[in-house]
Order: structure tokens, then C-alpha cells, then sequence
């Protein structure tokens, strides 16, 4: 006996209606995905792929992007025309195209069988799934419009879900990415926001937020207000541990006064700012910083001596409150500074991680919530 096919029917159960929805629904999610969640991962990726010369316009992109795996869904649905298949369901080769965009290295040699599998798979599932009659389920047993929408809307929704949570970049890798563009556009208070709230980093991130920070001059007024990591080393670029992933490391090197072709880390910036004996600017908050982030009170001071700087009161704020924590710890010092606010702070550090000893968690997460932002907190709590 031969199977009568049902052929698909925009009059059946509001089905105008239902395809109008899945697209609304489907085209401001793809959008959202391609411009929000994943334009900075698109970037590195056709930065990679054109060898840094892409030219990417987030909103031009993402607006091809969402209209391609429209016409990939017209396709599908085309494809399936005999049959009844979820209108939301049509959309899975193009949920897989909008994963490939942002996801799929085409230099690998092997992710071009994923590429193929991803996307002729929901073609299959939904070929022998339509000949089971599972589609029809929604035909004989989903009567309202309305349920039908919920159907579709919880399909989709979790079609989303799934291409967002199989991401392969981490947060502090997305923080990167988005500082590393704001810095290439001059917009050096959107790249410090990145991340600002995150207690993850590395020193890569830590590395693009000393250089918008230096930008801004606000290096030694807010460095420490940051999770930082790899002390003096996170300076400069050294293409292994420290890093760009779309900017150049002349942009660095040149920034403070040094050849990028050879790198010495923290020692070549010390020896050409006492070669030069002493200097103001970048090189120099660069240099007072690496002590900082060291936590070499010693060189801190001898280098802010060599500075020239007569009035310390006028100093940016971490570098005030490393001047009270090396008269308080250091005997013999070979200045003198003193600034009552700040030492009575200092005082009710300690004495706050004092009611706390016998719990060095409790201690530590007490004086992060009121002292979390200062230098005090990096020297004693941070590893």
C-alpha cells in the first residue's frame, strides 16, 4: 500500500503565522549571537585567516551572517515540503552554520568532517525521523496555535543554548579579545571595563590593561584595582606566555621606548630608565609598576627617587600607599612619608585581618571586600 503524503500547508493551524515567529525569533537570536556574544571571537578568526589584513564590520557581518542561514532554512524547508516537520526543527542546519561561523578552524584539516557531519546531520535526523511520522504528533495531538508557538520558541530556545554552551573560548580569552579591539579603535575605557568585575585573568589581560591604563594615565591610580597575574613579566609582550592575539607587540615596545625585535623583559625597561637617570611618562610608571607588581619596595623607592619627585603627596594613589607600606614593614628606610588618612587605613587593614587569623579564608575574603582594590591587598594577598 503506498504512504499518502501529507504536503505542507501554510493554512494548516496558523502556519503562516508559526513560520513568521520561528524567523522573528530565530534572525534576532542569530543577530544577537554574531554581534554580541561572538564579534570578538569572529574578528580573531578572519584575523587568522587573512593574515591580519580582514577588514570586519561587526554589523555588516552579522547581518550576512543571520541572512545566510535564513536561505539555509528555506532550503531545509524546502527539502522537507511532503512532510510535517516542527517549523523550529527546520532551523538546525542553520543553528549549525551559525556555530561554524564563529567556532570552525579551516585550517584544520580535520574539522572539515565536523563541518560536513554538523551539517548534513540534521538533514538525516529529520529525513528518517519524517518517515516514522514523528512530525505528524504535532498535526494529530497539538491542535491551538499557541502551543505549537511554545513548541517552536522551547526548540529554538534550546538550539541556542546548546551552540552557546559549546563555545570553545573561556571568559578571560573573550576579555582579550574585546580589550585587544577596543585599544585598536582608541576607546582605552571600554577595553579596562573588560573583565573588570572577574576575579579570572592571565597575563596577556593583564598586560593590555598596564598599557590602557598608561594610555589613560591612570596607570598607578588604578592598576591594582584589577586581578592581575605574572608580576613584572605580564610588562611586555614575549610572544609565549605574554601575548597578542590581533595587535602587534611594536604597539607595546614602541609605547615605552624599546626594540621589539629583542626582547629583555623587565630588565631591558630598568636599564633605559637609569640609563636615562631617571625619566617621567610611560617608561616610568612602567618601571615603578614592574617593582609593584613584584613587590620590591626597595627598587620601587629607589626608582622614584631617580624620578625626581620632590612632593609625594601628589603621587597616584598605589603609589602613596606602597610609600606607607615601606615606611610600616622597613627598617632603615631611606625615606620618610606619612599621610594620616592613609596610615590610619593601613592600620584597620591589619587590624580587620587580625580578627581573622584563625580563619586565613574568612581573613582574606573580609579585607578583599573592604581593601580589595589596593596595593596593600595585592602585597599580602595575592599570590
Amino acid at each position: 500500500m503506498t504512504r499518502r503524503r501529507v504536503r505542507y500547508s501554510d493554512k494548516d493551524n496558523g502556519g503562516i503565522i508559526l513560520r513568521i515567529m520561528c524567523a522573528v525569533v530565530f534572525c534576532v537570536s542569530a543577530f544577537l549571537y554574531l554581534f554580541v556574544y561572538q564579534q570578538d571571537v569572529i574578528a580573531l578568526r578572519l584575523s587568522r585567516l587573512f593574515g591580519g589584513d580582514g577588514y570586519y564590520v561587526p554589523l555588516v557581518f552579522s547581518v550576512f551572517g543571520v541572512l545566510a542561514c535564513q536561505v539555509l532554512q528555506f532550503v531545509c524547508l524546502h527539502v522537507f515540503r511532503h512532510e510535517k516537520p516542527l517549523c523550529a526543527v527546520t532551523y538546525f542546519p542553520s543553528l549549525a552554520l551559525l556555530w561554524l561561523i564563529a567556532e570552525f578552524d579551516v585550517s584544520d584539516a580535520g574539522g572539515w568532517a565536523v563541518l560536513l557531519t554538523l551539517v548534513l546531520m540534521p538533514f538525516v535526523l529529520m529525513f528518517m525521523l519524517g518517515r516514522h511520522g514523528f512530525f505528524m504528533w504535532q498535526v494529530r495531538h497539538v491542535r491551538t496555535l499557541s502551543r505549537r508557538m511554545w513548541i517552536n520558541v522551547m526548540f529554538l530556545s534550546a538550539g541556542f543554548i546548546l551552540i552557546s554552551c559549546c563555545s570553545n573560548y573561556d571568559d578571560v580569552m573573550r576579555f582579550r579579545l574585546k580589550a585587544e579591539r577596543m585599544i585598536y579603535s582608541g576607546k582605552y575605557d571600554k577595553a579596562l571595563g573588560a573583565g573588570y568585575y572577574a576575579a579570572d585573568t592571565d597575563a596577556s589581560l593583564t598586560m593590555l590593561r598596564i598599557y590602557a591604563l598608561s594610555k589613560s594615565n591612570r596607570l598607578g591610580e588604578r592598576l591594582f584595582g584589577y586581578s592581575l597575574s605574572g608580576g613584572s613579566s605580564a610588562l611586555l609582550p614575549d610572544g609565549k606566555d605574554v601575548k597578542f592575539l590581533l595587535l602587534d607587540d611594536a604597539l607595546v615596545y614602541g609605547y615605552v621606548g624599546l626594540d621589539a625585535t629583542e626582547h629583555h623583559g623587565f630588565s631591558a625597561l630598568k636599564h633605559r630608565f637609569f640609563k636615562e637617570k631617571g625619566c617621567n611618562g610611560p617608561l616610568a610608571d612602567y618601571v615603578l609598576c614592574g617593582y609593584l607588581l613584584d613587590k620590591n619596595l626597595e627598587g620601587f623607592v629607589k626608582s622614584l627617587l631617580a624620578c625626581g619627585i620632590k612632593d609625594f603627596s601628589s603621587l597616584p594613589r598605589h603609589y602613596r600607599e606602597a610609600l606607607v607600606l615601606y615606611c610600616r614593614t622597613r627598617s632603615g628606610h631611606i625615606l620618610t612619608y606619612k599621610n594620616e588618612a592613609m596610615d590610619a587605613d593601613y592600620a584597620d587593614m591589619q587590624a580587620l585581618g587580625k580578627k581573622y587569623m584563625l580563619s586565613p579564608e574568612k581573613r582574606c575574603s573580609a579585607v578583599k571586600d573592604a581593601y580589595g582594590r589596593t596595593y596593600w591587598y595585592y602585597y599580602y594577598y595575592v599570590n
